[in-house]
């Protein structure tokens, strides 16, 4: 049954019953009575205090309020019938019911109110119409007191307009129609009482049908709605708002309050349903995270410094404009790769980003000048959201409009075969952080695993104003962790910040392929760097350093494989045409390999290098964390072998060109060992190597188990890393024992050959 049926059957049933019904109109002034008490006679038409058997009506303009204060019953209450109708207050103690069987209106044609104050009850026996037809205008405020409806409620149905003002106490309503119990232009508004209402609707549909459109508001608008379901049963209450005039009014503000700033506010972010900046209020978000959860409004002025965050949603409407400030690296000409936390607009271009703006183009040919023509000028370019940009001269960038929110999709990116003739160079697109807020590296690679590599890379410029030959290179970062191209700390912290730029790598031939940033992606905090990252649990860090720097890291997962995973292998993208090191999988250069946690006997890793020149080299363990107890790592460089622990590094002499070495976790052979348990044997075919040594001259004496000598050297001299190796021919499977005399220490290890 629609609305206007529902309507006209219940007039035609009102009609019908009310047609020579006995009506009492309030009217004390023409009796003489001055209490304004229901209960006398005197106040009322018909001389004597109405009952359930009378039609009520109060439509005498300028009446004295009419006040019950004991149980009353009448038929049916009309309120503004034909004229404004005086103010019927049901006070402590009171209560009034209508009969079940007709309806009752407040604001029938007119203006009327009813106050329900604290300790006071009203029934309606059957529906109640709040502005009921055209030129009725009813009010209903609870203050304390209960109204309950047994039937249909409604608010400003058939051309009328009705409120229900709920300061304080209960509105129990026993029916209400899916969308339009509150008409258009009515309003149900409450403050710290509770409206129960009985409906099939769930909380999102009525939160769309009554709140999301204005019909029910909390503290006049500026409050938070707050619907929940108890028993089946929709239960709506409201939550008080906040100002900041100097100081929070209501406390700070959190999740479901509304807050109000109407003075200059400068300080730290803070969580909050909808936010509304007045007109002569300067906000500046100096630090940590504005999350706002509902609608914003910014009359004055809203600007979010860098290294803070701005969070806000799709779902919620936003009116004026924000600045976000970010800043980069560097204010010389070394580049970074930036782009717009902002929606895009005609007067937001490549231009405010300083000098040296461009775009990355990856279906220019790389061959012909090493990529350099993939640089496209951008610097009259209407920047777009999600696409990435180098800038370079200016270090403070500023972008003023309304932040992103939602799902930024940068779609246009491509893998040109034609464009390179090494795979290694092919794929590589060049996107940013759309959001005001910082995004998480490993959800953003999840979300987007099907189009490209999971890693990112990010430039950090060592110098690439001075020339092409610097240590400029790229930060690589994926699901194990990440390697950086200095050894000074700076490095990933596993959050892309707000307006970071980064390449990503698609893997397959197509020229329309396309990433998605997603509002699940974003994170609170986090924004302050570009760089910085907790590392994975197990993983070993190596760096190869000379006049430049280069790291590789290898990572242990559990669902890891001796393969390419595309979760935790990570490719080398070479920013540095004269220095690069790397692991191999295969012919396939890696800046992060995965592979699966550690249990066998010995684990071999082959590296490799590519220099432009000859020279002295340093090979060092920058970290090494989470690798079981028991095992050694061992690389072997040009037929030699070395033991490096956490921290220790190995001076190389290596040619220029490509080159290649082995890592090795090798469990250790030792059985048992008395003295010195840092010494450690190894070996590579006939090569004995003894590792943790102490410094100076001492004897090596080897014995098989029956004690016979096997081999000796005296006088010994273990390099700096404690190391001594020799070509000593043993059989491989038998248990030796091994005796190291240093002075008047005895050190005796028995191991495995």
């Amino acid at each position: 049954m629609n609305m206007k049926t529902l309507f006209a059957l219940v007039l035609l049933s009102a009609t019908s019953v009310v047609f020579g019904q006995t009506t009492a109109v309030w009217n004390p002034a023409a009796n003489s009575s001055s209490t304004g008490n229901f209960n006398e006679a005197a106040n009322w038409t018909t001389g004597t205090v109405p009952d359930n058997t009378i039609k009520v009506v109060l439509n005498v303009p300028g009446a004295q309020d009419c006040k019950v204060t004991d149980t009353q019953a009448v038929y049916q209450l009309v309120m503004g019938d034909n004229n404004v109708g005086e103010i019927l207050r049901i006070q402590d103690g009171g209560t009034l019911t209508t009969d079940n069987t007709i309806w009752s209106a407040i604001g029938y044609n007119d203006q009327a109110e009813l106050i329900v104050e604290s300790g006071g009850t009203i029934t309606f026996g059957q529906h109640m119409w709040v502005g009921l037809i055209a030129g009725g205008e009813g009010t209903v405020n609870i203050t304390g007191g209960t109204v309950n409806v047994t039937s249909m409620t409604g608010l400003g149905w058939d051309g009328g307009v009705g409120y229900v003002n709920v300061k304080s106490g209960n509105l129990n309503c026993a029916q209400f129609h899916d969308t339009n119990s509150i008409k258009d232009g009515s309003v149900m508004d409450i403050e710290e009482g509770t409206v129960k209402i009985t409906t099939g609707l769930t909380v999102d549909a009525f939160t769309t049908n009554y709140v999301a459109n204005g019909r029910i508001t909390a503290y006049g608008g500026s409050g938070t709605v707050v619907v929940e379901k108890i028993d089946g049963d929709i239960f709506v209450t409201a939550i008080a708002p906040t100002t900041w005039n100097g100081s929070w009014t209501n406390g700070a503000p959190s999740a479901g309050v509304n807050a109000i700033i109407s003075a200059a506010y400068d300080g730290e972010g803070f969580t909050c349903n909808n936010l509304s900046i007045g007109v002569n209020a300067l906000v500046n978000i100096a630090s940590g995270t504005l999350d706002v959860q509902g609608d914003v409004l910014v009359e004055g002025s809203l600007s979010v410094a860098s290294g803070a965050s701005l969070l806000t949603y799709e779902a919620n409407s936003w009116a004026g404009n924000a600045t976000i400030y970010r800043d980069t690296r560097y204010a010389d000409g070394k580049y970074s790769f930036v782009g717009s936390p902002v929606q895009q607009d005609a007067a937001i271009t490549g231009s405010l980003l300083g000098t040296s703006v461009y775009s990355y183009d990856e279906t220019q040919n790389y061959d012909t000048d090493s990529g350099l023509s993939r640089w496209i000028d951008a610097a009259n370019t209407e920047l777009v959201p999600g696409v990435g940009y180098t800038q370079a001269f200016t270090q403070s960038l500023s972008f003023v409009g309304a932040p992103n929110s939602g799902s930024v999709v940068v779609s246009g990116l491509s893998h040109t075969v034609a464009a390179a003739a090494s795979t290694s160079d092919r794929g590589w697109n060049l996107v940013s952080n759309p959001y005001a807020a910082a995004i998480n590296v490993e959800t953003f690679l999840a979300d987007n695993s099907t189009v490209i590599n999971n890693a990112i890379y990010l430039w950090d410029d060592g110098g690439s104003n001075a020339g092409r030959r610097t240590n400029s290179d790229y930060i690589t970062a994926n699901a194990i962790g990440t390697v950086n191209n200095g050894p000074s700390g700076d490095s990933f912290h596993g959050y892309i910040a707000s307006g970071q730029g980064f390449f990503v790598q698609v893997t397959s031939e197509t020229a329309d392929a396309s990433v998605t940033f997603n509002e699940s992606q974003r994170v609170s905090g986090n924004n302050n760097s570009f760089f910085r990252k907790a590392k994975a649990s197990s993983h070993l860090k190596l760096a190869l350093a000379g006049e430049f720097y280069n790291e590789l890291l290898i990572g242990f997962r559990a669902d890891a494989t001796t393969g390419f995973d595309k979760r935790y292998d990570a490719v080398k993208l070479k920013g540095n045409d004269a220095f690069s090191f790397y692991s191999l999988l295969n012919d396939q250069r890696l800046a992060i390999q995965g592979l699966p946690e550690l249990t066998s006997e010995e684990l071999t890793v082959a590296l490799g290098y590519e220099l432009e020149q000859a020279g002295t080299y340093s090979l060092s363990v920058a970290e090494m964390q989470g690798i079981p107890a028991g095992y050694d790592l061992i690389i072997e460089v040009a037929h030699k072998s070395y033991v490096l622990g956490m921290g220790q590094a190995v001076t190389l002499e290596l040619p220029a060109g490509n080159g290649q070495m082995t890592a090795h976790l090798r469990k250790s052979g030792i059985l048992s060992a008395q003295g010195s348990t840092d010494v450690r044997v190894f070996n590579d075919g006939s090569q004995l190597t003894i590792a943790g040594l102490e410094t100076g001259l001492q004897d090596l004496h080897l014995f098989d188990l029956s004690g016979k000598a096997c081999f000796e050297a005296l006088a010994v001299t273990p390099d700096h890393l404690g190391s001594w190796s020799a070509m000593v021919p043993l059989e491989s499977g038998k248990v030796f024992i091994l005796k190291v005399v240093n002075g008047r220490e005895l050190t005796s290890i028995k191991f495995v050959y």
